[in-house]
């Protein structure tokens, strides 16, 4: 894969870029920064910046999402010559000369993974929705193209697969009234979500294909949104402590080695934000999504071990803490499945 052109569509997603004047030191300083809610995505924004451009960001910030009741981490790098990489033009290019690249970033920063049943099987699409140039509530002048880089990489897919199948849809009601949802199905499907994944959603994928068990992918998707996204917010913010629910504190405690993590959480509260950041990572291991599987089969097992009615008890005090259509989905199949 191209990763500029990958880290370029999630920028153009998640991201956006300003300029910050100093009137006492009669300056300007360049700021690009890409957001995200998960633990894993940081650290692959981290290695992505240290790849395409050979810098760190300049630091990240933890910031508290009351209406979700997690953080948004904020990945930023101070650098003009950074600026203006994430132009337009380049945007542009990057969608017709690497499609699968650019369409792939983009649905980390903004896709979601659907199933249509068939029977016994199920069938897994990418919805992405887009804003029009006329929609009512603008998107931000940088990313105003969207809707036509992702509509030209479509095209420039369909040449090179043409087995891919899309359809656009137009919201024609409530808040979101005007937004363009893209569904696309086929082969190539697979071929996004395996291109470089970054976050949470692979969990989803590999349930459906059925290569990772409901309690796996529900464990994964906590650790990665809830109980580490506390974590390595703790560490950004030094000042302030933070409430764990049951589940936070029974994996802090029976996977990770409580004890022995807040002495090492200590140390680390002396270092930078991305040093600190990057030091988490390497203390628990977690370099990509397989990873945090490893830490997501060894609590199943503990949890298979417990009391059924216990085990759905600790899921609950974490559930209220996700988004709720989220939330309803695992109750759902929490509801049908013996853990």
């Amino acid at each position: 894969m191209f990763l500029d052109a990958w880290l370029a569509s999630l920028w153009d997603g998640d991201g956006t870029r300003y300029v910050v004047k100093r009137k006492c030191r009669k300056q300007k300083d360049y700021y690009v920064k890409i957001s995200t809610i998960s633990f894993l995505e940081v650290k692959k924004i981290i290695d992505a910046f240290n790849e395409v451009f050979g810098i760190s960001p300049y630091n990240i910030r933890a910031l508290f999402k009351s209406n979700r009741k997690r953080f948004l981490f904020e990945i930023r790098c101070d650098s003009r010559i950074l600026f203006e990489w994430f132009s337009e033009h380049r945007l542009n290019r990057f969608a017709t000369d690497y499609p699968l690249d650019y369409i792939s970033g983009l649905f980390w920063a903004e896709g979601s993974i659907c199933i249509k049943s068939k029977g016994n099987m199920a069938e897994p699409f990418i919805s992405l929705g887009v804003k029009p140039l006329d929609f009512r509530k603008q998107r931000s002048s940088l990313h105003k193209n969207v809707e036509f880089r992702l509509e030209r990489a479509l095209e420039k897919v369909k040449e090179i697969a043409p087995n891919i199948r899309y359809d656009i849809y137009v919201r024609k009601s409530g808040k979101d009234k005007g937004i363009k949802t893209y569904i696309i199905k086929g082969i190539v499907v697979k071929l996004i979500l395996y291109n470089n994944p970054s976050n949470y959603r692979i969990f989803k994928m590999l349930f459906i294909e059925k290569k990772i068990s409901f309690c796996e992918y529900l464990v994964s998707y906590i650790l990665d949104t809830t109980t580490l996204n506390k974590l390595l917010s703790s560490i950004l913010n030094k000042k302030r402590r933070y409430a764990y629910s049951t589940f936070d504190a029974w994996v802090c405690s029976n996977i990770f080695g409580e004890q022995h993590l807040r002495r090492y959480l200590k140390y680390l509260s002396k270092l930078k934000s991305v040093k600190r950041a990057t030091e988490l990572y390497s203390r628990l291991k977690i370099h990509s999504y397989r990873d945090l599987l490893e830490y997501s089969k060894r609590a199943c097992e503990l949890l298979e071990a417990m009391n059924n009615e216990l085990a759905i008890r600790l899921f609950s005090s974490v559930l209220n803490e996700i988004h709720p259509n989220t939330a309803k989905f695992f109750l759902k199949l929490l509801n049908q499945i013996r853990l």
